[in-house]
């Protein structure tokens, strides 16, 4: 949890299903990335990308499973910045 600032705020896309919108510290962060696999079937995350931007990160990730209500596939590309201290 180190890399994550102590006072980070998680926000969850408004469409997943029983999860609040917003997680907060590093209690926060571990809640949500339990939330996120838990609403598909075979997730997994493929990281493209990782680029240093001085004092943040960027990555290029993208993620495939089967949503585990709807059964349906999907790949979604999901670019990320993340400020570091």
């Amino acid at each position: 949890m180190g890399f994550f600032d102590e006072n980070v705020v998680v926000t969850q896309p408004p469409e997943l299903p029983g999860v609040p919108p917003h997680q907060y510290g590093h209690t926060g962060v571990r809640e949500a990335f339990g939330f996120w696999p838990e609403q598909w079937d075979d997730y997994h995350l493929d990281v493209i990308r990782v680029v240093d931007a001085g004092d943040r990160v960027l990555v290029t990730t993208i993620q495939h499973g089967r949503g585990k209500s709807s059964g349906v596939d999907f790949e979604m590309p999901s670019p990320q910045a993340q400020a570091g201290r």
